[in-house]
Order: structure tokens, then sequence, then C-alpha cells
């Protein structure tokens, strides 16, 4: 089964997005979300952008999400609403851990 079939037009959509993320390395995308629909969608989005998914534990907070997020050299994260604050901590309990725009 080709995935580019399920998400019509979805590598023009993905690759712009990623692209910039990549930076030379292999492209990880954490997810920090429940198993629902939308976790489909996130895998199949990293196939089709040729990025690792990453499945974050949403039971782990803080610092040792934080340590999660950098030992798994993620550098994008798709979260669940319900979790944003639970990453948000995360990214408080480790300053390395702030977005770098460039």
């Amino acid at each position: 089964m080709d995935v580019r079939r399920l998400v019509p037009g979805g590598m023009p959509v993905c690759e712009p997005a990623v692209a910039p993320a990549r930076a030379g390395r292999p492209f990880h995308v954490g997810v920090l979300m429940d198993n629902l629909p939308a976790f489909v969608f996130a895998e199949l989005g990293c196939g089709l952008a040729g990025a690792a998914l990453v499945g974050l534990n949403p039971t782990r907070t803080g610092g040792f999400l934080a340590r999660d997020l950098a030992y798994a050299d993620c550098q994008l994260v798709i979260v669940e609403p319900r979790y944003s604050n639970q990453l948000q901590e995360a990214l408080d309990a480790d300053p390395s851990m702030r977005p770098k725009f460039s």
C-alpha cells in the first residue's frame, strides 16, 4: 500500500514544514498524545516526511520528559492539547531544551 494515497498531496504539504528542522541530521518527531486517530496521521506524516516517530510517554513529567526529549533528539513535538502544560513544564525544567530558531 502506498501511504501517499491515504493522504492526498501529503508530500507537498509536509516537506516544506519539516525540511528546515532536519539540519543535516536524522529527523525525529516526538508525539505526546494518547492512542487517538490523530496518532495514526502523525505516523503517516512522519513516513511521508522521512522522519522517525518517537512515542513519548504521557505519564512522564518535568525533567524526566525533558530527558526523554533530549535523548531522542526530537526536533519537533506533536502534542495533544491536554498534554501541552506537561510539555511546557519539561521545557522549563531544562533550559537547553528551549526551541532554537535560526
